[in-house]
């Protein structure tokens, strides 16, 4: 039995530095909450990916069960088939015989501000457990705590007879016999600590530990740029990152450097290969912008 569980790469979940829609100085742009992958799970039987979060789908639907359009995602940049999705989880499809490897899951709702979200994603094989043929669902709500049992009644208390009257005090005894030790009495406070002893002998180096699980290493930011000297009304302008050879791009952003009144709009900025960010921009507006200035990011690193 396959199995999809995610590397320990989930500072990378929300591909930083992407900034998307339209770049201006006048206008402050809606609040728009970040999409987020928390975890992945793969059920080779039924070829089923599920994607859990929160954010999959903006505004949010008016009842729980409504639905959502589906978000995009793709495995290393090949197309998942989405077969079901709300705002908490997202069910793909994905072959039972997917290869043994590590891929770049990537959610994506839309083009705007932290519409997107990348994961790493590790498949390989283990012993399935014996009996189970499918995922188990959540746990159930914990149920309410049973009422308290009444008190039993007190039995009753016997009458209490008349004090006597005090009687004469009679003469000394002798001195009795020494008496057996008393029990050893409560442990005192701890007093204060005494000074640091000399440092003792370096021990012997203890054996290797075990390898750690793969992950990723090699973390850097590469950029691209574009300029243009007058961006006239319609114009595009286009840049691209690269990362170094033998890294993947892990997420990546755009932004327009130049101080505008009005910028242009970003019209895409996704990974274009499995080691690139490509990002693009149009002058929308009826008249030219003058000089722009385009700059990519691209977050690579060596996935083991």
């Amino acid at each position: 039995m396959k199995t999809l569980k995610p590397t320990l790469v989930n500072l990378l979940a929300a591909g930083g530095l992407v900034v998307f829609g339209t770049v201006s100085a006048l206008a402050a742009p809606q609040s728009v909450p970040q999409l987020v992958i928390t975890s992945t799970q793969f059920d080779p039987a039924n070829n089923r990916l599920v994607i859990k979060g929160v954010n999959f789908a903006w505004p949010p639907p008016r009842g729980a069960s409504s639905p959502v359009p589906p978000p995009h995602v793709t495995l290393d940049l090949e197309p998942l088939t989405v077969l079901s999705a709300d705002k908490f989880q997202v069910v793909a499809f994905l072959s039972g015989s997917q290869p043994e490897g590590t891929y770049l899951l990537t959610v994506s709702r839309g083009h705007g501000r932290n519409e997107s979200a990348s994961f790493a994603v590790v498949v390989y094989e283990h012993d399935a457990i014996e009996g189970s043929s499918t995922l188990a669902g959540p746990a159930g709500p914990e149920g309410p705590a049973g009422p308290i049992g009444p008190e039993g009644p007190a039995g009753p208390a016997g009458p209490q007879g008349p004090a006597g009257p005090t009687g004469p005090q009679g003469p000394a005894g002798p001195t009795g016999a020494t008496g057996a030790v008393g029990a050893t009495g409560p442990q005192g406070p701890v007093g204060p600590t005494g000074p640091t002893g000399a440092q003792g002998p370096i021990g012997s180096t203890g054996p290797t530990g075990p390898q750690g699980a793969p992950g990723v290493s090699g973390y850097q930011i590469l950029t691209g740029s574009a300029n243009s000297g007058n961006l006239a009304a319609g114009a595009q302008l286009s840049a691209r990152a690269v990362c170094p050879a033998g890294t993947r791009v892990l997420g990546g952003g755009v932004q327009q450097t130049t101080q505008l009144a009005s910028g242009p709009t970003v019209t895409s900025s996704y990974p274009d290969t499995q080691g690139s960010w490509s990002a693009e921009v149009r002058n929308n507006l009826t008249f030219s912008l003058g000089s722009v200035n385009l700059v990519v990011y691209a977050i690579c690193a060596t996935v083991n």
